[in-house]
């Protein structure tokens, strides 16, 4: 899930203070990526503003722990950042969230009995049965109001 360009540049606002250095880079790799392949398509050493970009533009091509990486590295940041900052980022997780994706811990959830989840973003889901990945996510119509 790509973020849109006003997003990415929010997001690299924020990053930017903890890429500064080598040292840096390679702990916030290491935090977001930890052993994820892409871990090591990064080059460390560059300079922060293209270092940033990168780290934005992999993790939102990724898949990291069964989360967009994205989350994974908005949550990073919310840990290192201010109130003023984490409510910033909680605006912008929600607002990914409403372009169309959706995270264990969203409202809506319901499990399938196969191990595998469900979500429901709010509002009626009609549709045919969809198979992503193996798992069936959406089958026929589906209020949130129902999962308990």
């Amino acid at each position: 899930m790509q973020p849109d360009r006003k997003t990415r540049k929010q997001i690299k606002k924020m990053l930017l203070p903890f890429v500064q250095g080598s040292a840096q880079q390679n702990a916030m790799l290491t935090a977001v990526f930890f052993d994820h392949p892409a871990r090591n398509q990064i080059n460390v050493g560059t300079p922060p503003d293209p270092f940033a970009e990168e780290v934005i533009r992999r993790a939102a091509g990724e898949t990291i722990d069964g989360e967009p990486g994205i989350y994974v590295l908005l949550e990073e940041l919310h840990d290192r950042v201010g109130k003023t900052k984490q409510q910033e980022i909680e605006a912008i997780r929600a607002g990914l969230r409403l372009g169309g994706s959706a995270r264990p811990s969203d409202a809506g959830r319901s499990s399938t009995g196969s191990g595998s989840q469900t979500f429901n973003i709010g509002g009626n889901i009609t549709g045919e049965n969809v198979n992503i990945g193996g798992t069936q996510h959406i089958s026929g119509n589906h209020d949130a109001a129902d999962d308990d």
